[in-house]
């Protein structure tokens, strides 16, 4: 396992227009769980100004957001770049991504790039990076236990130890050390540690998401942008920096990491599924594609009667979605919300009954303290399990955890 350490893009002064996106629909989700669509989102450095569905303009603090996101996915863009190299979309250990090429390195720990924003290559060390996407939307996570990973474009995968990476890739397996051109392979990872940066993320086209310092953003409004990119150290100390500009109209949104609350998709974790009612066998729920592009929040199909066990890492205190029945002539069930702790006995804290007549239900829970365990349940109705298939939208938990204490 190698060890993380951090890459931060932090933007001092930004003014964006999409010009184009100022009459689509965005979706705002705030730090309670709750969530709006809104129209013409302006960004400062502590607001979101908005128009909800009214008309009526108001504002958000930004330390009460966990994203602003439009409901199309953002286009790609065909980038210019000032050098040579092997194109490749660039993700780091806290989750930033960068569309760059790569180049030889003198230093076999360290990646050279350029961006499309730099006129001179900038390096990180490889602690910094977590993937490499070469091929166009390959499936970059590489199941490797543990181990770094190649994988070719005839989808071979070799594990072990990469040992340098430039306009080729060299990889330890075993003790024996091949070498591939990297447009030969599709992707490439390390078996870097992920961190969490607190900060707000800027979305750019459908290939960079950015930290940044301070931030006005606009879809109405046109204007430049600029950013001052760093490379830090182990303490934190700008090592490194760059002035970047880029085009106003790639704003595609922003998502915000907060050091005292977390937002957790449903849909990331992996359930212990049990049937219900009769049955003896149910099948797993399918996760549906993400309604809001870079949200993470998928949807979940289940097909009832099914009972769903959660572990929860960290204590939730609060899960919502919308549940709604895909309603038959004969469905009729009931949606049941139980939690746990540390492996107590399961306390039933809502149910609720789901229908012909009411085939849809907002879902907005207080969890109790130290909940770690979440087990949604559907149970047959009056007319046993038939057509009794339910989908969570946007399923979603809160994590709340204290502030440091600084003596």
């Amino acid at each position: 396992m190698r060890s993380s350490l951090r890459f931060s893009v932090i933007i001092p002064t930004l003014c964006l227009s999409c010009v184009s996106n100022a009459n689509a629909d965005w979706h705002l989700l705030r730090t309670d769980l709750t969530m709006s669509e809104i129209r013409s989102p302006r960004i400062d450095r502590r607001m979101v100004h908005y128009l909800d569905q009214t008309g009526f303009e108001t504002s958000t603090p930004l330390d009460q957001v966990f994203f602003v996101l439009p409901s199309e996915r953002a286009s790609a863009w065909e980038y210019t770049f000032a050098g040579s190299g092997t194109p490749a979309l660039i993700t780091f250990t806290d989750d930033q991504r960068l569309q760059a090429l790569v180049q030889d390195s003198d230093d076999p720990d360290r990646l050279q790039f350029i961006t499309a924003f730099d006129s001179e290559p900038r390096t990180i060390t490889l602690d910094h990076l977590r993937s490499l996407a070469v091929a166009p939307k390959p499936k970059t996570f590489i199941d490797s236990n543990g181990d770094d990973a190649i994988r070719l474009l005839n989808n071979d995968t070799l594990t072990g130890f990469i040992e340098s990476i430039g306009e080729s890739v060299s990889i330890d397996t075993d003790g024996v050390i091949r070498t591939f051109q990297l447009d030969q392979t599709s992707a490439v990872q390390l078996a870097t540690d992920p961190v969490t940066i607190a900060g707000t993320y800027l979305y750019l086209d459908a290939d960079h998401r950015m930290l940044t310092d301070s931030l006005n953003a606009s879809t109405t409004i046109s204007g430049s942008a600029h950013a001052l990119i760093f490379q830090h150290n182990n303490t934190g100390t700008p090592t490194q920096s760059t002035l970047i500009e880029f085009d106003p109209q790639r704003f595609a949104g922003i998502d915000i990491e907060h050091a005292s609350v977390d937002l957790i998709p449903l849909g990331s974790l992996t359930p212990e599924i049990s049937p219900a009612g009769d049955r003896l066998w149910t099948p797993r729920p399918s996760e549906l594609i993400e309604q809001i592009p870079n949200s993470g929040l998928s949807d979940l199909d289940l097909k009832a009667p099914v009972q769903l066990r959660y572990t929860i890492e960290e204590p939730a205190s609060r899960f919502a979605c919308v549940a709604q029945l895909i309603a038959g002539q004969w469905s009729d069930c009931e949606l049941i919300i139980s939690v746990g702790s540390d492996g107590s006995q399961a306390v039933e804290i809502q149910s609720h009954r789901l229908n012909t007549t009411r085939d849809e239900i907002e879902i907005m829970v207080d969890l109790p303290k130290g909940t770690t365990e979440l087990i949604i349940s559907i149970e047959p109705g009056l007319n046993g399990p038939i057509q009794d298939r339910v989908i969570l939208r946007k399923p979603r938990l809160l994590i709340e955890r204290p502030l440091p204490q600084f003596e």
